[in-house]
């Protein structure tokens, strides 16, 4: 069975922030810190290298839908299903 796609929708909470992070759900997104700063596309890096680290999987399976210069994000995680997406990301907010 071919791998399904996960739709995920983030909200970056406080670029410049001490640490990156996945803080929780708020709502129906997920909320995140990230380190760097929110300049030349710095902190929609970090989303994808964050990203790239949680599911670990190459930063190229990550696309920025919508977002790319807010702090509203939309990424598509290819490969991923829902529920592997939601259980990485459980997992890592628990840490």
């Amino acid at each position: 069975m071919p791998a399904a796609q996960s739709f995920a929708v983030f909200e970056a909470l406080a670029p410049g922030a001490t640490r990156s992070e996945i803080v929780g759900r708020h709502g129906e997104v997920w909320k995140i810190r990230i380190h760097a700063p929110p300049k030349d596309g710095q902190a929609t890096r970090a989303v994808v290298d964050l990203l790239a680290k949680t599911f670990e999987i190459s930063r190229a399976r990550n696309e920025i839908r919508r977002g790319h210069a807010s702090r509203d994000k939309s990424v598509l995680i290819h490969g991923v299903t829902n529920d592997e997406a939601e259980r990485r990301l459980a997992a890592w907010e628990a840490t």
